[in-house]
Parts: structure tokens; C-alpha cells; sequence
């Protein structure tokens, strides 16, 4: 994906800074973490009548939980090495990627968290999300 089409990402991905959590939500009245990433991609136009798939608040606790978030991102994304500004971070809870946030950059992503409340911003290297961090994707092009 090109440098413009990511930072367009950053920085849409923070004016979302305080919207509230709402399970499976995905606009700016609400959302989790998956429906902030379609939320932003939709607003940019990217991503079109994206549909998340239904899931409880606590499916990554059940038995044969899966690989959810990285099934639905590989709709659309590809795993990388070195995250730039407008990629996703994936986090692990417990045996399974349970959670995502868009890179900001300088060390940084937002997301939102259930425990939050609301999308904040929280740093990759140096909080309690970076024992958790599971590795970083990008929007393919192809997928826009």
C-alpha cells in the first residue's frame, strides 16, 4: 500500500479518539476494534457494505475460538515486518489474536478496548499491550 494511502489512515484513525466502545459497532456513535478498522476504511472509502461477522463479546474465551480477526483480515490484508503509520497491530489474548489498533506511529496505535470505554491511544512498546503484541498486517491494494 502507498505511503499516502496509509498516512490517510493514521490520520483519520485518530479524529476517532474518543468515540465509545460498542460491541460489533463500527461507526463513529460506537465501535470495538474490528469495527474501528472498517469504520476508517469505510469513512476513506476503501472498503464498501463490510459486513463483520456476528461474534460474542467473550468469543475468544470459547473452546475453538479460532483465528477470527486474522480470517477477517485476510480478507483485505497481508502481514508485514515493519509497522508504518496506517498498518494494524494484532494482539494476543490467551492462544488466539484477540484484538487490533491502527499504528499512529512514533511507538503508538489507537484502539478500542471494552475496558477503555472509549478508542484511546496507547503506546506499542511501552505498556501493558507490549507483552501482548502479536505482529503487524497492511491493507493490500488489490483488496481497496
Amino acid at each position: 500500500m502507498s505511503q499516502a494511502l496509509k498516512k490517510s489512515i493514521a490520520e483519520n484513525a485518530v479524529t476517532w479518539k474518543g468515540v465509545v466502545y460498542q460491541h460489533r459497532g463500527y461507526t463513529r456513535g460506537g465501535c470495538d476494534c474490528t469495527g474501528l478498522l472498517i469504520g476508517i476504511l469505510q469513512e476513506l472509502g476503501f472498503v464498501r457494505d463490510y459486513q463483520l461477522r456476528k461474534y460474542p463479546m467473550d468469543w475468544n474465551l470459547h473452546a475453538g475460538a479460532g483465528n477470527y480477526i486474522v480470517d477477517e483480515l485476510s480478507k483485505f490484508a497481508a502481514p508485514v515486518t515493519l509497522p508504518q503509520p496506517g498498518d494494524i497491530a494484532l494482539f494476543r489474548f490467551g492462544r488466539c489474536i484477540a484484538h487490533v489498533g491502527i499504528v499512529l506511529g512514533k511507538g503508538t496505535f489507537i484502539h478500542s478496548h471494552i475496558n477503555a470505554g472509549a478508542c484511546g491511544i496507547s503506546s506499542l512498546y511501552n505498556s501493558p499491550w507490549t507483552k501482548r503484541l502479536a505482529g503487524f498486517y497492511e491493507i493490500r491494494e488489490d483488496a481497496l
